[in-house]
């Protein structure tokens, strides 16, 4: 997957990778606050996903913020959203 820059500036590298299911996931409290999954069928539906016109924090200038609806009480927003799309997007094409 393509590297990503944020509104904020950073460079984000995605990284994709196959594990055993199920898979007991021990996060580290220094880096992650909260890990949850969200079921692939849910991600593929578009009715799922939202996008809208924001000042950019930087240069300020529009910037496109991508948001999925809530699920289970959790939002997937911001440059997260942007690589669930750029994922879902390869998936697609693996599936037609």
């Amino acid at each position: 997957m393509d590297s990503l820059l944020t509104v904020t500036q950073y460079h984000v590298t995605p990284i994709v990778a196959a594990i055993p299911w199920p898979f007991e996931m021990r996060i580290n409290p220094k880096e992650v606050a909260n890990a949850f999954g969200v079921p692939m069928r849910w991600l593929l539906d578009e009715d799922n996903l939202e996008e809208e016109q924001r000042e950019g924090p930087m240069l300020g200038k529009p910037v496109t913020v991508y948001h999925f609806s809530p699920y289970g009480g959790e939002v997937i927003w911001g440059v997260t959203a942007r690589i669930t799309i750029d994922l879902l997007s390869h998936i697609r094409s693996v599936l037609k």
